[in-house]
């Protein structure tokens, strides 16, 4: 919920924590409907499974979400956009254009 409050720019907001908000959604069902699944066959199976998204957001937490501890919102926005050009150059961001 802080993502997308915090980062989304201000003109994408409303449809950007629309998106995230359908994920979560989406992601929880998931979990609830394949959990019990899991856990009838085997049980460490969950918390492998469980560990491997851990560790995907760990990493993408890393990659690309910012320290905004003590930034107004303009100035998070300003630094989201840099880190996205930055990224983008590199080659790391897929692109619309082209």
């Amino acid at each position: 919920w802080l993502v997308c409050a915090e980062l989304i720019p201000l003109r994408f907001r409303q449809k950007g924590c629309a998106l995230t908000t359908s994920a979560n959604w989406f992601m929880s069902s998931l979990i609830a409907y394949f959990v019990p699944l899991i856990a009838a066959s085997e049980a460490t199976a969950v918390y492998f499974a469980f560990s491997v998204c851990i560790l995907h957001s760990l990493i993408f937490v890393r990659s690309y979400l910012p320290e905004t501890k003590g930034r107004g919102l303009e100035e998070v926005e300003r630094l989201c956009e840099r880190m996205y050009r930055s990224k983008e150059k590199r080659g790391r961001i897929p692109t619309l254009a082209g």
